[in-house]
């Protein structure tokens, strides 16, 4: 049985990334839409729909995923304020009937942005540049419990977690800050935190990340990591001080 004709040439599952989704929306139309487009493509799994937030939230903390289908205006919490109180979130495809936010959300580094009524060829195409994304990640960076090997011009580098003193992104660029020296990659910081263990390393800015054994002091918006001063942003630092056990 061959299913190219149902699927529209889409079935190229062994040279694709299988990528894991959730649907996270108020709205059950929408969730009928995607429903219908997700079954359409064969490196989609489905593994979860949520109506809110907090449902997703639940899910999330005994369960990875690779992208979220997220819907911006929810009852509660806003999709782009979700994100942004996401340390390390997966892709994100925002999927919503207002284009006003489309620049907050690619700050955040998300995926697409979708405008309701979605078309099934614009859905295909920000799931294709999902799992380009993902197959970069899985190209350029190879881990393991202590370790990660980073691709750096035509060579790969080996880094240790612990000699990590800080991240600092420039758009598509990262500079790894370590004790002796200064590496910098083609990856995205979102990219590369989900490769960090969570305990060791927190977002503080969205150019800067952190690794909190190099933290020396904090003062008023700025970080002092070995002996350079890093910049707070300002909604990161109620997470940073939790973080830290500090009360405000």
């Amino acid at each position: 049985m061959s299913s190219n004709s149902s699927s529209g040439g889409l079935n190229n599952s062994c040279t694709t990334k299988n990528l894991s989704v959730i649907i996270v929306d108020d709205e059950p139309l929408a969730h009928n839409v995607l429903l219908n487009y997700i079954g359409k493509v064969p490196f989609l799994k489905l593994v979860g729909q949520f109506y809110d937030v907090v449902s997703a939230v639940n899910f999330l903390a005994s369960n990875r995923v690779d992208l979220i289908m997220l819907d911006i205006q929810m009852p509660d919490i806003t999709g782009i304020d979700w994100i942004k109180s996401m340390q390390n979130p997966p892709a994100v495809i925002f999927t919503t009937a207002y284009g006003d936010y489309a620049l907050d959300a690619f700050e955040y580094g998300v995926v697409d942005y979708l405008l309701k009524p979605i078309r099934f060829e614009r859905f295909l195409k920000a799931v294709q540049k999902a799992t380009k994304q993902s197959a970069v990640v899985s190209e350029e960076i190879i881990t393991d419990s202590n370790f990660l090997f980073v691709k750096h011009n035509s060579e790969y580098v080996k880094v240790e977690y612990k000699q990590i003193c800080y991240l600092e992104s420039y758009g598509n660029l990262l500079k790894i800050h370590q004790p002796a020296h200064i590496l910098t990659i083609t990856e995205t910081l979102t990219d590369f935190l989900k490769k960090l263990p969570d305990s060791h390393f927190i977002r503080v800015h969205k150019s800067f990340a952190v690794n909190v054994s190099f933290v020396v002091k904090i003062i008023g918006n700025t970080l002092v990591v070995r002996n350079d001063e890093i910049p707070i942003g300002s909604s990161y630092k109620n997470s940073l001080l939790e973080s830290f056990q500090i009360k405000k």
